[in-house]
């Protein structure tokens, strides 16, 4: 269940491992589609 005293997320090294320990699926999937795309847009227009 969601722990409410979990590290931040700016403690954890790499964004992956922040994402894995989102307990919620669906949360967890958003996240991923977020920074995948964040990813996408980062390389085309840079």
């Amino acid at each position: 269940m969601w722990n409410r005293s979990r590290l931040p997320w700016n403690t954890y090294r790499e964004p992956a491992e922040f994402v894995e320990s989102i307990p919620f699926t669906e949360t967890r999937d958003y996240v991923q589609a977020v920074l995948r795309n964040a990813d996408i847009y980062r390389r085309l227009y840079r």
